[in-house]
């Protein structure tokens, strides 16, 4: 019983520690949180060629498609060039031929971009500003997105070029200069000058379209998008962590299995032109900091398949499922999702079993610590991570059968990689041509069974590969070409409306500064109702108090003359009972004090004749002085009178003869002697 027992607990104790071993070895499971959570790019599509350097490299590369980019790379393209950048599911952006681009800032919390040169378009669909960010710095500019919509900067050729900012499709940005801010809305264009006497002044007028190559290249790629992204199957066989799956459709079919259920698998078509074409053959290993070695693979479709998943050999062909066995949260990006290993000075690899944890081929270059690597959200379903989400909203998708999801412990099922993964599917390359675009070969039948027959366990160490910046100990890398022409106006030419520090967003910073001046904007108190006359806010931002530079003292009050020595009797009341008569008693009259007036000192130059007070001298009341009132002037009597003129009067008119008269009245006759009548007449 007693040796029984003994076995029991040994038996335990190696359970405990076989535990223990994996939980470090596998401490990156599939569902957990990898130790490097740096978002990843990707180049979607290259047209002609194009050059990248990473961050702290002094050496340039060739770029290519499928070629992960992170935050701090810069590319150059050449003349009659086209490239595209692909952030996640729902931003794209567009590289014309002779320009530049420096990615700033690349996190779920937003992304800064730099254009020194040339032209870019910048696509952005179901954008939440409140949730992300997205900013292009332009020389002496900066402008933030604030909606969905298409954006275009052309930021000129010469350091005296405008620069042209469009907003089209919906789209609405702020821009900022060295001096000022605006909002341009859809449909406009502003032009920013950078140089000269109106440096930093934006002429805005309306666009109609653009009628050029790179237009025209960007709306051919749009339409590819949108077509796409209407056939894809995010959220019902992947999330929208796996961006790039939409390319899928055109080279694959889904198809239902009762063991994984449903499984993409690639048109024979698409792999007719690779020979023995298998996962992880037709490619090259680039160095891609903080990652380590990364796979780059040559199929137009494989950038999801790469670096999420797994692939199977299922009835006879290859297939990959988007999730491994193990799956809690969400999906993470991997450089590459292999088994790795080192036979007879060959580096060989072959795809990761679906039942096996992700195994982390670049130990050495990642401080020596076992977990895995990719970007995503440091907090599974949320997007406020650090990571490649991006536009990561959480939840995952259902197929029809789920995967299973399995806590941490050992290897479920733990099928040997001999029953699972065909000799053929074994890639090696010789040590010293790792990461060289030297095609990879297909060992002899007796290195691949090897190979897949060793299994790795928790003791083991992983491969000690070549390191990326020393191939052959003598070049620093196996992709290093000529510095392009280009690439002097990352160090020339000056980006952004101000220098950006940090990975934070300017959008809030600048406008404070050059919008509104360093104030709060004004904003109205919605739980009022209509504003009384009078008690509307004016401005656009709350004006500071007013203060008075070097005021006036405050002039002493006659009451602080009086004399504070002399204590003052306190006044007392009493309060006689209700109905008591009404005593006038006289009250204490406070007795006059007398303060001598100031005397006015004579000035110290006039002498005294007296030192007694002078009496004031009495001066007559000024009187007022007699003036003569103004006479009128007299009559110049030299100066001609006018002649009056002489009108007779009117005469009466003489009688009219012919017309009989009245008789003339008789006067009596005076009383002298009778007149003599002769002739019967009197006489």
């Amino acid at each position: 019983m007693r040796s029984s027992a003994k076995i029991l607990v040994m038996a335990a104790a190696l359970m405990l520690l076989a535990a223990g071993v994996y939980a470090q070895d596998y401490s990156d499971s599939d569902g957990g949180q990898p130790e490097i959570t740096a978002r990843v790019a990707r180049i979607s599509k290259l047209k002609g060629d194009a050059q990248i350097r990473r961050r702290d490299a002094l050496e340039w590369e060739e770029a290519d498609d499928n070629l992960p980019l992170v935050e701090g790379d810069e590319l150059v393209t050449s003349k009659s060039a086209r490239l595209e950048v692909q952030f996640d599911r729902n931003t794209y952006l567009w590289l014309d031929g002779d320009a530049s681009l420096k990615i700033e800032t690349l996190s779920d919390q937003g992304i800064a971009i730099s254009v020194p040169r040339g032209s870019a378009a910048v696509k952005v669909i179901d954008f939440d500003k409140s949730r992300c960010y997205f900013e292009i710095d332009a020389p002496s500019t900066t402008v933030a997105l604030e909606r969905d919509g298409l954006y275009r900067i052309d930021a000129g050729y010469d350091q005296n070029d405008a620069v042209l900012v469009s907003a089209l499709e919906g789209g609405q940005a702020r821009i900022y200069t060295q001096t000022a801010g605006m909002t341009l809305y859809s449909g406009r264009q502003a032009r920013i000058m950078t140089a000269g006497a109106y440096a930093g002044e934006t002429d805005v007028t309306s666009i109609g379209s653009f009628d050029d190559k790179f237009a025209d290249w960007v709306g051919d790629r749009q339409k590819k998008i949108d077509r796409d992204l209407a056939d894809s199957y995010y959220g019902r066989y992947y999330d929208d962590d796996m961006y790039g799956a939409e390319d899928l459709d055109d080279y694959g079919q889904w198809n239902y299995t009762s063991s994984y259920g449903y499984v993409w698998r690639p048109y024979a078509s698409s792999i007719s032109s690779y020979a023995n074409w298998s996962p992880y053959r037709y490619g090259q290993w680039r160095w891609l900091p903080p990652y380590g070695w990364t796979w780059v693979n040559d199929e137009p479709w494989g950038w999801a398949t790469y670096h999420h998943g797994r692939w199977i050999w299922l009835d006879g062909y290859w297939g990959w499922t988007p999730y491994g066995y193990y799956r809690s949260g969400r999906s993470w990006w991997r450089p590459a999702l292999v088994y790795m290993t080192i036979y007879n000075n060959d580096v060989c690899w072959y795809p990761l079993p679906y039942h096996y944890h992700f195994y982390n081929y670049n130990w050495h270059w990642n401080n020596g610590h076992y977990g895995g690597h990719g970007g995503g959200n440091q907090y599974p379903g949320n997007g406020n991570g650090n990571g490649n989400g991006g536009g990561h909203t959480g939840g995952n998708p259902t197929p029809s059968p789920t995967p299973g999801i399995l806590g941490p412990g050992f290897i479920r099922d733990n099928v040997p990689p001999l029953q699972t993964v065909p000799t053929t599917g074994v890639v090696a390359v010789s040590r010293d041509q790792f990461g060289s675009k030297r095609p990879n070969i297909q060992p002899p039948l007796n290195v691949a069974k090897s190979v897949v027959k060793t299994v790795r366990e928790g003791s083991s160490t992983p491969p000690l590969l070549p390191p990326g910046t020393e191939i052959n100990g003598s070049r620093p890398s196996p992709m290093a070409v000529k510095t392009p022409a280009a690439a002097e106006h990352f160090d020339t030419i000056r980006t952004g409306a101000t220098t950006r520090s940090t990975r934070a967003p300017l959008d809030n910073t600048l406008r404070k500064d050059r919008i509104l001046g360093g104030r709060d904007i004004l904003t109205p108190d919605p739980t009022r109702g209509r504003p009384e006359p009078g008690s509307r806010p004016t401005g656009a931002v709350v004006r500071p108090p007013l203060t008075i530079q070097n005021p006036r003292p405050a002039q002493p009050r006659y009451d602080d003359q009086r004399d504070t020595t002399t204590p003052v009797r306190p006044r007392t009341r009493t309060t006689a009972p209700l109905g008591t008569p009404r005593q006038d008693v006289p009250r204490e009259q406070p007795q006059p004090r007398y303060v001598p007036r100031p005397q006015i000192q004579p000035p110290a130059s006039r002498p005294q004749e007296d030192s007694r007070p002078q009496q004031p001298r009495y001066e007559p009341r000024p009187q007022p002085r007699y003036e003569p009132r103004p006479q009128p002037q007299p009559r110049n009597e030299s100066r001609p009178q006018p002649t009056p003129r002489y009108e007779p009067r009117p005469q009466p008119q003489p009688r009219n003869e012919s017309r009989p008269q009245p008789p003339a009245e008789r006067k009596p006759a005076p009383s002298a002697p009778l007149s003599r009548e002769k002739d019967g007449k009197r006489q």
